[in-house]
């Protein structure tokens, strides 16, 4: 949880200078950007166990 903050602390200021928004725009940016790598993190992950298997370990 750290990390992620940290990185939040860090792009959201970058991100509503580049984007020349505001700041409750750039934080809207990037709370979008957490859902949808959390939501591409989660399909891959099913998609590569659907298509390999679970490991010997998991089992």
């Amino acid at each position: 949880m750290l990390f992620e903050g940290g990185l939040v602390l860090i792009c959201v200021p970058i991100m509503a200078w580049w984007l020349q928004v505001g700041w409750m725009a750039a934080l809207a940016y990037e709370a979008g950007l957490i859902a949808l790598f959390v939501v591409y993190t989660y399909l891959f992950t099913w998609a590569f166990d659907a298509l390999f298997g679970l490991p010997q370990s998991a089992r």
